[in-house]
């Protein structure tokens, strides 16, 4: 994307924005591109046919984002230091590095919970049809996963997964199917 990428000023088509020092509050816009519609007419090209009038139009949301600074920190005495043999400097840094995975899983699962999409186990479709064979299945997982790509939803995981939350009975579901 390095060529395609350029300052606020340029005409690049990828904008960098590097500073986002600013009063607190304060918002930067980021544009998502939606999905090409899957119902229009699919054609069959020839050599000489040109799809000059029937191309599909783009379809751009601006997403609206609060960038935050946020932190924390250990302090230890210097006896504590002494008297702990088994390096106090390195269980701190464990210490930092669990905080910051709770933090970043607690972002993962409120931005997971923000979707508005509901997709039912089994044959049901609503929860008045529901009964106790739609279970969590493997199917109802796949079919989750196809909706949140054809929505183009974030993938809130580094590793580039989605993220699904379930309880101990949903979990016991979908390993015995």
């Amino acid at each position: 994307f390095r060529l395609m990428t350029g300052g606020e000023e340029s005409s690049m088509p990828i904008v960098s924005k590097t500073d986002l020092d600013g009063e607190p509050g304060s918002k930067v816009n980021v544009n998502k591109l939606g999905n090409l519609s899957t119902s229009s007419p699919s054609y069959v090209i020839a050599e000489t046919d040109d799809l000059e009038g029937a191309e599909q139009a783009l379809s751009l949301t601006e997403v609206e984002i609060t960038p935050a600074e946020w932190g924390t920190g250990v302090r230890y005495t210097k006896s504590a230091d002494e008297d702990v043999t088994d390096g106090l400097r390195t269980k701190a840094m464990l210490a930092l590095g669990n905080w910051v995975a709770q933090v970043e899983d607690l972002a993962a699962y409120t931005a997971a919970i923000a979707g508005t999409s509901v997709i039912w186990g089994g044959d049901a479709t609503s929860i008045g049809n529901m009964d106790v064979t739609d279970v969590l299945s493997l199917t109802t997982l796949n079919k989750a996963k196809a909706k949140l790509a054809s929505d183009n939803a974030p993938i809130v995981m580094p590793n580039g997964v989605y993220v699904c939350i379930m309880n101990t009975f949903q979990s016991y579901d979908l390993f015995s199917s």
